[in-house]
């Protein structure tokens, strides 16, 4: 063996994705960084290519709502960097205020997630890791694109005392398409009157700071993520000139962890993080809702989580422990009166706090042929509330969940597996659905937590060869039963949050993918079937609210000139009910996207034109989509 070696000196090299940003499985699908970055807009863009999981947009600023096998938005578990991020006021979590930019890789668990530090979810868990702060590839990109759409980004690093990141994005756009208008403010009789929309911009910027230092077996990495947003609320239904109203938000979260790899058998992992979010709604003229024109709600989430592990073998032990701490609040700063609490539809200004503390056991069995992985955890929530003003009430609640799952793994083949998977798992109430804004809904404290018991039955078959090409076939059955969905049940004027549903859902996801030397082909298939059960008889024996029971999803790649990739997908969904009787549904929707890419050492541009059809529809909101869009994008990296 020769005893010294020739140093040499290699270029960076850029990875550019040529086919959808989706690992082979289902129960568990992982995306990666150079797998989105060039292809994709913002999260909710990537996320809808992620078989089984629903995306429902609808024009920028406005909150997407995901669905994970027949799941609502607030029954899936976000985590950023380790940190659970669904605040307790409204129990979700807004998947772009993020910026795809600033992320590293994201991760989709359909199901049980054994390393969740808190308890199972109803549907599953979306797992997102920002940008490695060791990366040495520096980014710009500029994004021009229609409806007055722009976008600046720049990613930089720097070796100093460790290994630092800063990443900055601002984002904005007029979004001023055209639509229907229902009802125009000149000519009420005049339906459905071709206009563009009013005080519909959106306007965001977001910054990352990260820092990471190893010292011997300890990892240390700290993050700051700070955001503020400004979107305007136009008013659909009259799209009057005058109106001003706005909601704006100002996001501040840090997060520090301690890696510990002690020795071959013992990790422990520390966490301490803090969320704050300051969001003011503004309707100056009341244009758009009868509510006090000027509110605050403030929201803070203080959190400590800890992990020990422990492996032998085959095997690992993990305990995990997190105990959270919430605040929220909700201030409206015109009509700080002592009877607003006593009116029924009136806002009612509140504080309120919640302490949750899960503990958690999780062992995981590896062998050749056969997996075994399962977990117990248990939940203790303590919340306190009072009104500022009125009578100035307040209520205390405490009490206890277990969660549990199994997954069975039996690895067959050399490239697949079957996977029988089992779980309970919770959502537990929202601050608001407890204590909030009495408006047209008013609150319960007596609501117990939603409860479903899932199963599912999995089979990868991927990476098979066949004449040069590779075929990779995922499928899933799946079955949910859910209790004490927790509705909102009017009479009159006025509603009420109550446990008023249980429903049965079955599933069936299925994903195929070809890849050829020339071309990568596949399509992402979900149909799901529901029945509901409740006390009130207009919601007995009825579809499931809110999912798209059919959809379908095609997708082709094709590169072309050595260094170009063009990229079509048409994605179909039907069936979707807008209320729980069923009374009303959502036409149904059909989108047509292209990308087109082109490479050239360190600089990529691409173009996206989404909606090619210019298909007209709206939202689970009735809320009108956005009309055909394009961007262009600029990436330089050095």
């Amino acid at each position: 063996m020769p005893l010294s070696y020739a140093e040499n000196n290699l270029d960076k090299v850029i990875v550019h994705a040529e086919q959808n940003p989706v690992s082979k499985g289902l129960f568990k699908q992982t995306i990666l960084r150079n797998e989105f970055l060039y292809s994709y807009q913002d999260l909710s863009d990537v996320l809808q290519q992620v078989a089984g999981l629903q995306v429902r947009t609808s024009s920028p600023g406005n909150p997407a709502s995901l669905s994970i096998r027949g799941s609502t938005h607030k029954q899936i578990t976000f985590v950023i960097d380790g940190q659970t991020v669904n605040f307790a006021q409204s129990g979700d979590f807004d998947i772009n205020q993020i910026p795809l930019s600033q992320i590293e890789s994201i991760e989709v668990i359909q199901g049980a997630d054994q390393d969740a530090t808190s308890h199972q979810s109803i549907g599953g868990t979306i797992r997102i890791t920002t940008l490695n702060a060791k990366s040495e590839i520096n980014t710009v990109q500029l994004s021009l694109g229609s409806f007055g759409t722009q976008k600046y980004i720049i990613d930089l690093n720097k070796e100093y005392q460790g290994f630092w990141r800063i990443s900055l994005e601002h984002y904005k756009t007029q979004s001023n398409y055209e639509y229907p208008v229902p009802s125009p403010l000149d000519n009420p009789n005049d339906s459905n009157r071709i206009e563009s929309i009013r005080n519909n911009a959106y306007e965001k910027g977001t910054a990352l700071i990260k820092w990471n230092k190893e010292i011997n077996s300890l990892d240390t990495e700290s993050k700051i993520l700070v955001s503020t947003d400004k979107k305007q609320l136009p008013n659909y239904q009259m799209n009057s000139p005058n109106n001003k109203a706005v909601l704006s938000n100002k996001h501040f979260s840090y997060n520090t962890k301690f890696n510990w790899d002690y020795d071959n058998h013992w990790k422990f992992l520390t966490q301490i993080n803090t969320n704050q979010s300051n969001e003011t709604y503004k309707d100056l003229g009341s244009h758009i809702s009868f509510k006090p024109s000027h509110i605050n709600f403030i929201s803070n989430q203080y959190g400590l989580s800890h992990k020990t592990q422990f492996s032998w073998d085959h095997s690992t032990i993990d305990f995990y422990m997190n105990a959270i701490r919430e605040s929220f609040s909700e201030d409206d700063q015109l009509t700080l009166t002592q009877d607003q609490c006593l009116d029924n539809i009136s806002i009612c200004d509140i504080r309120s706090n919640q302490d949750q503390l899960s503990y958690k056991l999780a062992y995981k069995h590896y062998t050749s042929g056969f997996n075994v992985f399962t977990d117990l955890g248990n939940t203790h929530i303590t919340r306190y509330q009072e009104e500022k003003y009125g009578n100035k009430e307040s209520i205390d609640f405490k009490q206890d969940f277990t969660t549990w799952s199994l997954v069975l793994q039996y690895l067959k083949w050399q490239s697949g597996l079957i996977s029988i998977n089992t779980n309970k798992g919770i959502r537990i109430p929202s601050l608001y659905e407890l204590f909030g804004d009495r408006g047209l809904v008013k609150s319960n404290a007596q609501l117990s937590a939603e409860e479903s018991i899932n199963i599912s039955l999995d089979i990868d078959l991927n990476s098979i060869e066949f004449k040069s090409n590779e075929i990779n076939f995922s499928t899933s059955l799946y079955y949910r039963q859910l209790d004490n969905a927790i509705v909102p049940i009017y009479s009159g004027a006025t509603g009420k949050f109550e446990n008023a549903n249980s429903a049965n859902i079955f599933g069936l996801q299925a994903r195929a993918s070809l890849s050829a030397p020339d071309f990568n082909s596949g399509i992402n298939i979900t149909l799901q079937d529901s029945q509901t059960q409740s006390n009130y008889a207009s919601f007995d024996d009825k579809k499931l609210a809110g999912i798209y029971h059919k959809q379908v999803m095609i997708f082709t790649s094709i590169p072309f000139l050595v260094r170009g990739n063009l990229h079509i997908s048409h994605e179909y969904s039907d069936q979707l009910y807008l209320d729980r009787t069923n009374n009303h549904s959502l036409e149904t929707n059909q989108k047509t996207n292209l990308k087109v890419s082109w490479k050239q050492s360190t600089y990529i541009a691409s173009i996206h034109i989404n909606n090619i059809l210019n298909n007209e529809y709206r939202d689970q909101f009735g809320r009108p989509i956005q009309d055909r869009s394009f961007v262009f994008n600029n990436y330089f990296s050095f």
